[in-house]
């Protein structure tokens, strides 16, 4: 079953307390390009980086289908990397 994106960035959103006006400022859109996200059930990759970096969680590990994309970690330069097993 596919996840709805949209309504999962809204929680996300609420979890941190951050109020919809700010989340519009800090990814570059208006307010209602904002609530259109929320409702949408899949978003462009792009912008689901920059969410990602803006919110601090990697969206790609609730839509990853493959094992190793969804152990990987978004940095602030926006690469993903591979998280390093742990003693290695």
């Amino acid at each position: 079953m596919a996840k709805h994106i949209g309504k999962l960035i809204l929680s996300r959103l609420a979890e941190l307390g951050m109020n919809k006006s700010e989340f519009a400022r800090r990814i570059n859109k208006s307010r209602q390009n904002v609530q259109d996200i929320f409702k949408r059930e899949s978003v462009d990759t792009d912008l689901l980086l920059q969410i990602s970096k803006v919110l601090n969680f990697n969206f790609f590990t609730l839509l990853a289908a493959n094992e190793e994309l969804a152990k990987a970690e978004v940095h602030e330069d926006g690469v993903m990397y591979k998280k390093k097993a742990k003693g290695g």
